[in-house]
């Protein structure tokens, strides 16, 4: 007996074929099952094909396994019959699967998760944001850092892929209104799943956009022979007609998921910023213990230059 593996609107399945080509008409029941969490990072699509004769896991004519989109192969096996049409099923479907295919179940994997996280009360969710946080509230936020399965801002522009990675301050007495964005390039393809959104700092221009409004601000001018913040913000708009939209709902979960992150209950753990005569360079992580470099911290609102700039007060950073 032979297979098919098959994608429609509903989800991933399996068809079985007879060695004739014909379908096979014995009753075969199928499920799928990805975690339901819209914050989980973990990237399998269980699937299990059970005859209609089956006695469930571990019987003959039960099989259980799981595919790993993002790195399109067999995750591993749960429930393998050892005799029967479902022996070794798992790794049958891995080699009739096309590239096609896989992308196919990465979309339909992405539309899922976003789907769960439309339809989430956010305040039973468990995000989990830098400790950081606590003792820098004016910290900013990466959404994909938060929401691994957030679609990344992904563009095209002079032959290159381009992703805006997308950050925002979650301090709930701040009225500021922005996204800041950073833009990075993807010389051999943007890689699918979570990796996409890891925040490498300093590896692009970068701009402050309002929100819902048309304005930007340089906050990182380009590098010399890349494209400049202009023609990226245009780029980038292009692809994303709603982008203004689509930053402020995201800026509106993650205030949201922060209200109730464990982390504003951590006690503070006093200041962390040094004396303002202290000069710290520009791509230097910055002392106020975020994780951030400078300039893209506190340097962001001072101007930071190559010889290093003076370290603001905590309270008086660029989002504030």
């Amino acid at each position: 007996m032979d297979l098919v593996y098959c994608m429609d609107e509903i989800g991933p399945g399996i068809i079985l074929k007879l060695d004739n080509s014909a379908e096979a008409t014995a009753p075969i029941m199928q499920a799928y099952r990805i975690c339901e969490s819209p914050l989980c990072a973990c990237t399998e699509v269980n699937l299990i094909v059970e005859e209609a004769s089956s006695r469930g896991p571990g019987t003959p004519g039960y099989s259980e396994f799981c595919l790993d989109p993002e790195r399109r192969a067999l995750a591993r096996v749960t429930g393998h019959p050892k005799a029967s049409a479902l022996r070794n099923l798992g790794e049958r479907v891995v080699a009739t699967m096309t590239a096609e295919d896989w992308v196919q179940l990465q979309e339909w994997f992405l539309n899922s998760k976003e789907d769960q996280l439309t339809k989430a009360d956010l305040a039973t969710l468990k995000p989990c944001f830098p400790p950081a946080l606590a003792s820098d509230p004016s910290l900013l936020i990466s959404y994909g850092g938060i929401v691994p399965w957030a679609r990344p801002l992904l563009f095209n522009l002079d032959g290159l892929v381009w992703q805006a990675m997308d950050d925002y301050c979650v301090n709930a007495p701040c009225t500021c209104n922005e996204a800041m964005l950073t833009f990075r390039a993807w010389p051999e393809g943007a890689p699918w799943g979570p990796s996409v959104h890891r925040d490498e700092l300093g590896v692009g221009p970068a701009a402050r956009l309002a929100l819902p409004g048309p304005g930007w601000t340089s906050v990182e001018a380009s590098a010399p022979g890349t494209p400049g913040l202009d023609r990226l913000v245009k780029a980038l708009e292009g692809a994303w007609p709603t982008l203004r939209q689509v930053l402020a709902e995201r800026r509106r979960i993650l205030r949201r998921l922060a209200a109730i992150s464990p982390v504003r209950s951590l006690p503070s753990l006093g200041p962390t910023i040094p004396a303002r005569s202290t000069k710290v360079g520009r791509n230097e992580p910055c002392p106020c213990g975020s994780g951030n470099k400078f300039k893209r911290c506190c340097g962001a609102e001072t101007g930071a230059n190559g010889t290093g700039g003076a370290v603001p007060d905590p309270r008086s950073t660029w989002l504030r």
